[in-house]
């Protein structure tokens, strides 16, 4: 069983369909999003469909919450569920009909292929006001709330845990690749409330490796830390290359 990673789809799946062709991957693959997958946008029919084109591909896949989509947790028909497989060890919010797409919960430690994995998904929207203002969807949910964050950092300051790789939706804030910040959003608007949560993070707990999404590029923002979009990359005890 491989391990790969790679950024935001945003429904747009043909990258995942590629890679599955070229590396003739199994069901026994698993392949990490990092938010803003595409199945939890519109919470209709055209959700259900992406879920379908997934489900059908020849790879597991475990989800992490971004900001263009609704927490599974708060969403109708997802149930909870504990695996614990040869492969995958931790809590999971699924839906029965599409046993192979695995969201990820916020705040929770995972063993993946006997690496430790902490995941801390979601972001604030700086297209939030645009979103409303046309009426599109915005989701209050998109980040954790500042009690859980809270509640998260004085877990790690009183029991320091460390993993082999953490996955954020976003950024720590000491390493927002500010080139990349659009230039029609006044950022003096933007809430970095996440982004300043990952960066106590980020100083108080041990890891090998950081992968984040959210930015649409792919660039090493720090020594041990990756912005994914378009690449995918593989993952083991061994390290991480690039795939494509």
């Amino acid at each position: 069983m491989n391990i790969y990673i790679t950024g935001d789809c945003h429904g747009d799946f043909s990258k995942i369909k590629y890679f599955c062709k070229t590396h003739n991957t199994t069901k026994e693959d698993i392949m990490i999003i990092l938010g803003d997958v595409g199945l939890n946008y519109y919470l209709n029919k055209r959700d259900e469909k992406n879920k379908k084109e997934l489900q059908k591909l020849p790879l597991t896949f475990l989800l992490l919450q971004g900001n263009h989509e609704k927490y599974a947790k708060n969403i109708k028909g997802y149930v909870k569920k504990s695996i614990e497989t040869e492969q995958i060890k931790g809590e999971f919010y699924t839906q029965d009909e599409y046993p192979d797409l695995l969201f990820f919960i916020n705040g929770n430690n995972y063993f993946i292929n006997d690496l430790h994995i902490l995941t801390l998904g979601g972001a604030y929207s700086v297209d939030k006001w645009y979103r409303l203002a046309n009426h599109y969807a915005w989701f209050e949910d998109e980040e954790m709330t500042e009690e859980e964050q809270t509640d998260f950092i004085n877990k790690i300051k009183t029991t320091p845990t460390g993993v082999d790789i953490v996955l954020s939706h976003t950024c720590p804030y000491s390493y927002m690749p500010t080139h990349l910040f659009l230039a029609n959003v006044d950022q003096s608007t933007v809430d970095n409330r996440t982004e300043r949560f990952l960066d106590v993070v980020e100083k108080n707990i041990p890891y090998r490796y950081w992968f984040c999404g959210h930015f649409h590029a792919d660039e090493q923002l720090w020594d041990k830390g990756f912005m994914l979009y378009d690449e995918t990359w593989k993952i083991d005890k061994g390290g991480i290359e690039i795939c494509i």
